[in-house]
């Protein structure tokens, strides 16, 4: 059944409908749990119980009876996880602290001497010209194996320029590409040939 007075012993739990003085009463009790409305849309179809993610507040017991079901950050033992429910958990990981590698780095960790990790965190600009296709290809290839991006265009994340095959004009519009980005204190990329 629903009731608008919430009671000890007799409600199952609270649904916040909005951050009202009542809501705010019944947490102060301390034992009733208090669920988001958005649980019981999602209950609409099939019910389930509602678990850390839904919840604004839990009692003592409930508190205790999720630690059998859910890790620290609210993701299930048992049940697989939603979009949503990933999301909670990445998002109370982030608040705990838990993620503040990035996870290349976080990869780079576990495999430090992996030679597929070699390019992990690179992003790398290939200009080889139009005679030199084939070259490109395979080297995009082995990039890729190791772990590193291909990119198109000299945007702001690139970490490597590989040239091969051009004149003297074309490296010096990199280094002045690179000059530029050293007088607006942006991230430095190197220019290498492709023996590198």
């Amino acid at each position: 059944t629903v009731e608008e007075n919430a009671r000890a012993g007799r409600t199952f739990c609270y649904v916040q409908t909005a951050g009202t003085i009542k809501c705010k009463a019944v947490i102060q009790q301390k034992c009733i749990n208090v669920v988001k409305s958005s649980w019981i849309l999602n209950c609409e179809e099939v019910f389930r119980d509602f678990g850390p993610h839904d919840a604004v507040f839990a009692t003592e017991d409930t508190r205790m009876r999720w630690k059998d079901e859910f890790d620290k950050f609210g993701d299930s033992y048992r049940e697989d996880a939603t979009g949503d429910n990933l999301a909670c958990s990445l998002k109370a990981a982030g608040e705990a602290g838990e993620l503040d590698r990035s996870p290349i780095q976080a990869t780079l960790g576990r495999f430090p001497n992996y030679r597929y990790c070699l390019l992990m965190d690179k992003m790398i600009l290939l200009d080889y010209g139009a005679e030199s296709e084939d070259k490109r290809k395979l080297d995009e290839i082995r990039i890729k194996l190791y772990g590193g991006q291909v990119v198109s265009d000299i945007s702001h994340t690139v970490t490597h320029v590989v040239l091969h095959g051009h004149s003297a004009t074309t490296l010096q519009a990199f280094k002045d590409i690179r000059r530029e980005r050293l007088r607006e204190n942006g991230k430095l990329f190197h220019i290498v040939d492709r023996s590198w």
